[in-house]
């Protein structure tokens, strides 16, 4: 099954954009790769600022996002 969470579709965008947390979170001002990691985990809230950013990094809309959102909640509600 796969997962709905803004932080999976962000690890997923990340990885198809090929990048490693290391690389997102210094892109964002952090010198490691916990922030993007705690990101991903759910473990943090995500600021609108730095979804901006990680949105654009990997070359991906908030649209694109809320899209694939949807469309993952869709198919895990029909499975």
């Amino acid at each position: 099954m796969m997962s709905n969470t803004l932080p999976s579709l962000l690890r997923q965008a990340r990885l198809n954009a090929g990048l490693s947390q290391a690389k997102a979170s210094e892109y964002l001002g952090y010198k490691n790769r916990s922030y993007v990691c705690q990101i991903e985990a759910g473990k943090v809230e995500l600021k609108a600022g730095d979804l901006l950013k990680l949105a654009g990094l990997y070359q991906i809309s908030l649209d694109e996002l809320a899209k694939n959102f949807e469309k993952n909640k869709r198919r895990n509600e029909n499975e």
